[in-house]
């Protein structure tokens, strides 16, 4: 343990690296010394995976009496990480937010039953049919309805892409202008894909 806190010490430049609750801590002064571009994401990757370590990553926090609550996000990262299956050496709480929220809710019900129903629809469509609703949809609310770039990134026509938008909504009576549904709906594909980890 001690080994390892001086290899990090030393990458982070003598940043604070301490040992709690037997697992390394770095506090990384974020005004001064963020980590933000990709090569040294990369490099800091690279020597966890020389050193079989993960990283878990909390969101940021200005005064060290709030050091408790953010080294729970961190460790809540890694955990999240590991249930989720994520893949790399690096979790991001950031990025685990809202699968966290989730898992939350699954000792008050069975969290199937935050899925909307247009998403339980064009799943079920989708595995009897092998159409690709479900994906077509979710491209196209994650690319904010623009047709054009959504008909791109699944290297579909652009008729193409209008045809299957106008069928999801014929089958689902589906409003588009509704952020609330939508938001519902990209929350149920979350679902969808945590149910999958489990």
């Amino acid at each position: 343990m001690y080994y390892l806190k001086r290899i990090y010490q030393n990458f982070f430049n003598q940043q604070t690296v301490i040992i709690y609750n037997g697992q390394l801590v770095i506090l990384l002064d974020a005004i001064t010394a963020e980590i933000q571009n990709e090569r040294e994401m990369a490099s800091f990757e690279n020597l966890l995976e020389e050193n079989d370590c993960t990283a878990g990553i909390s969101k940021i926090f200005y005064h060290l009496y709030d050091f408790c609550e953010h080294y729970k996000q961190a460790h809540n990262a890694l955990t999240l990480g590991d249930q989720l299956k994520k893949t790399g050496r690096i979790r991001n709480y950031d990025d685990l937010i809202i699968s966290h929220m989730i898992l939350s809710f699954r000792g008050e019900t069975n969290i199937k039953n935050l899925i909307h129903p247009v998403v339980k629809t064009l799943k079920d469509l989708d595995e009897k049919k092998g159409s690709n609703f479900l994906e077509t949809l979710v491209a196209y609310i994650n690319h904010n309805q623009d047709t054009m770039l959504t008909a791109k990134s699944l290297h579909v026509h652009y008729n193409t892409l209008k045809y299957r938008i106008n069928q999801i909504i014929e089958l689902t009576e589906l409003d588009l202008s509704d952020s609330e549904t939508l938001f519902n709906i990209q929350l149920s594909v979350k679902v969808n894909d945590i149910l999958a980890c489990l």
